[in-house]
């Protein structure tokens, strides 16, 4: 039986925002991808619920000693999908090295037996079979998994706020911020490392463009503040 792990997420100021527990589990690693997902790698030897919130999302393991796991969660906690791996040579408390690009594509890599299917895909299959005559011994695979929906969804979520209108999104130079029925007081870009990249105070006007054509492809926080006090963000995405 394995322990149990519990999630935490403080702000800047060490204020609680949010936590979560897995049960049964050892949460090896954790990753963050462009638009502040958590990827976590996780250790399991008997069925658990992956969800670390209030729902429900049962898991068994793969067959053998233990499964390997990897999980994200939302920026705000929030389960979103789970994908397994099966039985790896790794061992407990030293997950398979994995890497988050900064377009969110993941990759892993470790040493396996048997046969093991890399495509998370319930349609298809990529299988890679153990090929040493040794059962002792291990071969090792490399993968790589894209998350293809996360930039679409991202933007329609932000769109659902009508305050401030930024496009195009995704852009490759030049962005356009509009204050709908306001007047734009300053506007601040970040990257999703924390980093601020600009803050351009602008007094008095409805609308501004700015050149973005020196900034690298990846995610972004656009963060607008209204002359009558409000604020919007919206999540911009550079490509090239």
């Amino acid at each position: 039986m394995l322990s149990n792990a519990y999630l935490l997420k403080l702000d800047s100021d060490g204020t609680f925002v949010w936590g979560g527990q897995l049960n049964e589990a050892v949460v090896q690693q954790i990753n963050f991808d462009a638009v502040g997902g958590l990827i976590l790698g996780v250790e399991i030897r008997d069925t658990i619920d992956v969800d670390p919130g209030q729902g429900i999302q049962l898991l068994p393991p793969s067959p053998g000693v233990s499964s390997e796991i990897v999980i994200r969660l939302k920026s705000d906690g929030n389960f979103d999908w789970v994908r397994q791996l099966g039985n790896l040579k790794v061992s407990t408390g030293h997950f398979l090295p994995m890497h988050v690009d900064a377009e969110s594509n993941i990759y892993i890599a470790s040493g396996f037996y048997d046969t093991l299917d890399l495509n998370p895909s319930i349609l298809e299959t990529f299988n890679v079979v153990h090929s040493t005559w040794n059962p002792d011994d291990y071969d090792v695979f490399v993968l790589k998994w894209s998350q293809p929906d996360l930039l679409v969804s991202v933007l329609e979520e932000d769109s659902k706020s009508n305050e401030v209108e930024i496009y195009p999104n995704p852009t490759r130079n030049h962005l356009f911020v509009n204050a709908v029925q306001n007047h734009i007081s300053s506007i601040s870009v970040t990257d999703m490392l924390g980093k601020q990249l600009l803050n351009y105070p602008v007094k008095g006007k409805q609308q501004i463009q700015l050149d973005l054509s020196a900034y690298q492809k990846g995610v972004y926080l656009v963060e607008v503040e209204l002359e009558d006090g409000g604020k919007e963000v919206r999540r911009l995405v550079i490509q090239r």
